[in-house]
Parts: structure tokens; sequence; C-alpha cells
């Protein structure tokens, strides 16, 4: 249903009511809405470390010098690289954290 830009429960009431299936939906308690919304968060706070790990592989120096060297050296293209979105951390252990708390969204990890 991309072609229709609907999410994935919205496709599927699209096709119930097109097919004319009933679609009966159950009220999330208290206590799903919380794991599901800790879940998304959780989502999100992945995919920005997955970013952010791309990000420092290709445009950082640290990245460039030893992430980037390691893998040509084993004979990775960089195309390949992006295609499964390999990233690098920075030997500093500290440094993804660090450049977190920069950002407007560190609740996320208190």
């Amino acid at each position: 249903m991309e072609h229709e830009h609907l999410t994935y429960p919205e496709a599927l009431k699209y096709l119930a009511k097109k097919y004319h299936i009933e679609v009966v939906e159950k009220e999330l308690t208290q206590e799903e809405l919380e794991k599901q919304n800790e879940r998304e968060s959780l989502l999100v706070v992945s995919s920005y470390a997955a970013r952010q790990f791309t990000e420092n592989l290709f445009h950082a120096d640290e990245g460039i010098s030893v992430g980037l060297t390691y893998f040509k050296e084993r004979g990775f293209r960089q195309d390949t690289l992006k295609k499964f979105e390999v990233g690098y951390s920075f030997e500093k252990r500290d440094a993804f954290s660090k450049k977190h708390s920069k950002t407007d969204t560190n609740r996320i990890f208190s």
C-alpha cells in the first residue's frame, strides 16, 4: 500500500472495507499502551543511533581513517556498506552519549 501512502493498519482497514470484511479492533489497556510507546521510543533511539554510526563511518575523520580503511582492506565496497547501513563507533566510549546530550532529546537516555 505504498502507492496509497498508508500505514500497515490503515492498509488493513482499507482492504477490509473494500472487500466487506468486518474488522474488530481491540482497545488497548494502559499497560499495553505504555509497552507500545516504549517500543516506539526504542525504535526511534535505535534509528537515530544507526544514522549516527553510519555518519561516523562516512563523514568523520576517525571513521574514514579507521573504519573505512578496515572495510576496504577486507574487500567491502562503499555501496555495500551503505546498503547494509554499516557504521562506526568512535574509540572514545562516551562519544555517542556526549554528542547526543547536546540535542533536545536527551531525556530518552536518562
